[in-house]
C-alpha cells in the first residue's frame, strides 16, 4: 500500500468508527523495511523483509479499546472497528481520555540516512564480513566470532478524530558481535555493540577489534576479595542502568513494579553530578524523535536534575490515572522495557523501532544521562583500588537489588593503572545508594547496549558497590 493509500485509510478508519458510535478514534501505522544479517565464523545469512500495519484505539462511554492488525483489506478493517467497539463496552475508565490536540511538530536533524535506506544485501554481507574478518585478525587466540547487523527504514503517521496528523520517516542500524578466544586452556570471551541513525557512524572494523580486545584481556584472571569497591562502568554497563532508570521513571511502570521508588519523589536520590533526561529531540540521537507516539512534539523531559528526582513520564492515559499533567513520552516501542512477557521482549531483529501491534505506554523514547567533564583515562587514573567494569549480565531488575554478573571486560584498578583481569564475580547494589555514590562522569559518550536492555547513548561513571567472588 502506498503512502497515499495509507493516509486516506486511515482517515476512512476514523470516520467509520465515529460514524459506528466510537467518541475518539486514533489511527497508529507504520510501514517498514528491515534488512537482517547473522553470522557465525565463516556463515552469514541475511533476510530482507517488508512489514507494515495498523493499531486503532478508541474510546466510547468512559471505555478505551486497542487492536491492531497487519492487513489492510476490506474485511479485516471492518472486523478492526467492530473489535475495538466490543473491548471498549468491557474496560470502563472513571474518567474521559481526551486524545492530543494537532500542534507542531519539532524539527530534530538526523533522523533520515539515504544511504541506510539504499543498502543492499550484498552491502549488509561486506559490512559483516569487516567485522568478522578484523575479529579473526585481531589475534591468533581469536577462535569463534559471532554477531548481527539490523537496519531498518520507518514510516509512521499518527491520526485521531481531533485533526492530529503527523508522519515522519526514520532510518537506523544497530549491531552486536561476541569473541571467543582460546589459549591453551583458557578461555575468555569479548563483547561490543552499537546503533545510530546514520551509516557514517558504523564502524566495523572498530567493534570488532573492541570485543576482541576484551576477550583477549581476560587471560590470566585472578579472583577478587569480596568487599565493596570503587567501580568504574564503562558505556555498555551504563547503558543499562540508563534502561532501568527508564523503567523507574515510568508512572506506569513505577507504580506497577517498584512502589518502594515513589518513596523518592521530590527527594535527592542521586549525587548533585548526576542528572537524567528523556531528551526526544536530540539532534541525531539514538532514539530520537519528531514526535511521541501519541503525536506530542519531541522535547527534552527532566526526570532527574542535579540528584534530585523532577518527575515521572506521563502519556495521556496515566496522567489521568495519577491527576498529573501529560509530559509526552508515550511509547509503542516493546524493546525498549523490561516488562516480561514475550510481546515486550522478543529476539533481536524481530520488531523495529515503532510498533504497531502495542499501544501507547509512558516511558522515554530516547533516555540518556547528562555526560560530565572527566575523561575515562582521567576516572581510571583517579582510583587506587578499584575495578574498571565493561560488561553487565542479567542485571537484575529491582532497586533494592540492582546486582549483576561480571565475568568478562573486568579489569582490577591498582594505584591509578590497570593491573590485569579479573575472574566471574557479582557485584550487589541498592541502585539509589548508587546512583547517590557517583563522584565521576566522563565526557565521552558511545551508543551501547545489550539484546536486554535496549541502545542507549551513555557515558562512563564512576561509582561504588560490593563484589562478591564466583570462583
Amino acid at each position: 500500500m502506498d503512502n497515499t493509500s495509507i493516509e486516506n485509510t486511515s482517515e476512512k478508519i476514523i470516520n467509520s468508527s465515529l460514524s459506528l458510535g466510537a467518541d475518539q478514534a486514533e489511527v497508529f501505522v507504520t510501514k517498514s523495511r528491515i534488512l537482517l544479517g547473522r553470522f557465525m565464523n565463516r556463515q552469514q545469512e541475511v533476510e530482507e523483509r517488508e512489514a507494515q500495519g495498523i493499531g486503532l484505539r478508541i474510546t466510547k462511554d468512559h471505555g478505551v479499546a486497542f487492536v491492531s492488525s497487519s492487513s489492510f483489506d476490506k474485511e479485516s478493517l471492518v472486523s478492526l472497528i467492530n473489535r475495538a467497539l466490543k473491548i471498549a463496552k468491557t474496560i470502563k475508565m472513571p474518567f474521559n481520555i481526551n486524545f492530543p490536540s494537532p500542534s507542531k511538530p519539532s524539527t530534530v536533524n538526523g533522523l533520515f540516512d539515504k544511504k541506510i535506506d539504499d543498502l543492499n544485501t550484498a552491502e549488509l554481507m561486506d559490512s559483516m564480513d569487516i567485522m568478522a574478518s578484523a575479529a579473526r585478525d585481531y589475534h591468533n587466540s581469536i577462535r569463534e566470532v559471532s554477531g548481527c547487523l539490523r537496519t531498518v527504514r520507518q514510516e509512521t503517521w499518527i491520526l485521531n478524530s481531533n485533526g492530529l496528523e503527523v508522519s515522519s520517516t526514520e532510518t537506523f542500524f544497530e549491531s552486536y558481535i561476541s569473541v571467543l578466544a582460546k589459549q591453551q586452556t583458557e578461555e575468555a570471551e569479548g563483547f561490543d555493540s552499537t546503533a545510530g541513525r546514520a551509516w557514517k557512524a558504523f564502524f566495523p572494523g572498530e567493534l570488532s577489534r573492541n570485543a576482541s580486545r576484551m576477550a583477549k584481556s581476560g587471560f590470566h584472571s585472578s579472583r577478587i576479595e569480596n568487599k565493596e569497591y570503587q567501580l568504574i562502568l564503562s558505556h555498555e554497563p551504563t547503558a543499562e542502568i540508563t534502561s532501568l532508570l527508564n523503567a523507574l521513571t515510568s508512572s506506569l511502570l513505577s507504580r506497577q513494579y517498584y512502589p518502594t521508588f515513589r518513596l523518592s519523589e521530590n527527594n535527592d536520590i542521586a549525587s548533585a553530578k548526576f542528572s537524567f533526561f528523556d531528551h526526544q529531540d536530540e539532534p541525531s540521537g539514538c532514539g530520537a524523535v519528531t514526535f511521541d507516539d501519541e503525536g506530542i512534539p519531541a522535547r527534552k523531559i527532566p526526570l532527574i536534575v542535579k540528584g534530585k528526582f523532577v518527575s515521572f513520564i506521563y502519556d495521556t492515559l496515566n496522567s489521568l490515572i495519577e491527576g498529573k499533567s501529560v509530559t509526552g513520552g508515550a511509547n509503542r516501542n516493546p524493546l525498549k522495557y523490561p516488562l516480561m512477557s514475550n510481546v515486550r521482549n522478543p529476539p533481536i531483529g524481530l520488531l523495529p523501532r515503532r510498533n504497531y501491534a502495542a499501544p501507547p505506554d509512558p516511558i522515554g523514547l530516547n533516555p540518556s544521562i547528562q555526560p560530565g567533564s572527566e575523561k575515562t583515562e582521567e576516572m581510571i587514573s583517579e582510583t587506587k583500588d578499584g575495578l574498571l567494569v565493561e560488561m553487565m549480565h542479567y542485571p537484575g531488575r529491582t532497586t533494592k537489588d540492582f546486582s549483576a554478573i561480571l565475568r568478562m571486560g573486568l579489569s582490577k584498578i591498582e594505584n591509578g593503572e590497570i593491573a590485569g583481569s579479573i575472574r566471574s564475580c557479582r557485584f550487589v547494589a541498592d541502585i539509589v545508594k548508587m546512583l547517590r555514590d557517583i563522584d565521576m562522569i566522563s565526557s565521552e559518550q558511545k551508543v551501547s547496549g545489550s539484546w536486554f536492555s535496549g541502545m542507549h547513548e551513555a557515558p562512563a561513571i564512576r561509582t561504588k558497590a560490593r563484589i562478591v567472588s564466583l570462583t
